[in-house]
């Protein structure tokens, strides 16, 4: 057929010379041939009834019929999101003017609750609750964050503000809920909202992290003065803690994160990544390192981080100034660890790197989980330290 044999020509262009005077004389019959003139040849009226039915397998009356139902239809649906244009019908008719031109559809979402938040009759209790922080905290961070997660109004559509982008990440974090729930509640889409949480955690990371966690200290006597009141040792201006955060099975590397101590309690699989952090007298964190495999132990943590090397290369100067570590650290001149030796004559002194930052992590995981106390009293074995 001549069918075959355009398709053969096309796949074999040596056998297309020969079979092109063949093929040109029926192709004009033949629907599926692929000719730019096609249908200006159909649709003029020099077409004959029969062709155009080989064509369109209807009578060109009918086919005017459906399209002219079809303009209509479209013309009355105001739902649609964008009008087709149909000016290539048969007949050539001019389309509905209500059909040239094109406009996006949004869904609806009630934003009623992040509405009641926002607004200055909320209380503040309330909004504590739901965000975690009091709403003057609130507004500076976001004075902070606002060039780095505002964005700008386009042709479509108007750009979510920054307060209401820092308030998703915020709750999301605070409360641990779904994306769906988030969803709902700001009236953004989902994967708006999973959006804007990497965004804005991104513009944490890059713009605040270095402002509000550093060391060295701006003023390290302060710090240290501290210390020794609590545990009567000088020089002391950070405690190093190391904690492992459950996560999922990663699709790579999975043996590197496998827990094991965590699998025993949990009596099931399980990984983490290892969260070192340092913290001062007060509980602030003045150093973080995340995202290490939760098979490492605590020592080989604090050996890969950024703070080893840099305590390494003289941050503390002269060694007049110190960490603290649990028993897990190495011994260095700028870390103190407690003895490890089992045949002390007193009790086991507690470490008071263990003092301060059992109290941060109680407070930490109170503020992930969202039913602990900020005021979480320590273990009974971090209420006593003896030197």
């Amino acid at each position: 057929s001549a069918a075959y044999s355009e398709e053969t020509a096309i796949s074999f262009p040596a056998k297309k010379r020969k079979k092109e005077t063949a093929i040109s004389s029926s192709s004009s019959h033949n629907p599926r041939v692929a000719d730019a003139g096609v249908w200006d040849r159909v649709s003029g009226p020099a077409c004959s009834d029969a062709e155009f039915q080989r064509a369109f397998h209807m009578s060109r009356a009918t086919l005017h019929s459906l399209c002219h139902e079809l303009v209509i239809a479209i013309a009355k649906d105001t739902t649609l999101c964008a009008a087709i244009p149909v000016h290539q019908h048969v007949g050539g008719d001019a389309a509905p003017a209500a059909m040239n031109g094109r406009r996006v559809w949004v869904r609806e979402r009630s934003t009623e609750w992040w509405d009641r938040l926002s607004g200055l009759a909320c209380p503040d209790a309330e909004f504590r609750q739901a965000f975690r922080m009091s709403r003057a905290t609130f507004d500076a961070i976001c004075d902070e964050l606002g060039a780095a997660i505002a964005k700008e109004d386009t042709a479509l559509r108007a750009a979510i503000p920054a307060q209401q982008r820092f308030a998703v990440c915020v709750w999301r974090l605070a409360t641990g809920e779904p994306l769906r729930e988030v969803s709902r509640r700001f009236g953004l889409g989902i994967s708006t909202c999973y959006n804007i949480v990497l965004q804005v955690c991104a513009a944490l990371t890059g713009v605040l992290m270095p402002k509000a966690i550093r060391l060295p200290l701006d003023s390290p006597e302060v710090t240290a003065s501290r210390f020794e009141a609590l545990s009567w040792i000088p020089g002391i201006v950070g405690a190093v803690c190391t904690d492992h955060i459950p996560i999922g099975p990663p699709k790579e590397n999975v043996a590197e994160y496998y827990n094991r101590c965590l699998t025993e309690r949990m009596n099931k699989a399980s990984y983490s990544v290892a969260l070192q952090a340092v913290v001062d007298a007060d509980g602030t964190f003045t150093d973080v390192c995340i995202g290490l495999p939760g098979s490492l132990s605590d020592t080989a943590v604090f050996e890969q981080s950024a703070l080893h090397a840099r305590c390494e290369a003289g941050l503390f100067g002269d060694n007049q100034y110190w960490l603290v570590g649990g028993p897990r650290y190495p011994l260095k001149d700028w870390m103190l660890v407690p003895y490890a030796y089992q045949n002390l004559t007193w009790a086991p002194s507690t470490s008071v790197s263990r003092l301060r930052t059992e109290l941060r992590g109680a407070r930490y995981r109170g503020s992930r989980h969202g039913g602990a106390s900020c005021s979480a009293a320590p273990s009974p074995s971090c209420q006593t330290f003896t030197t």
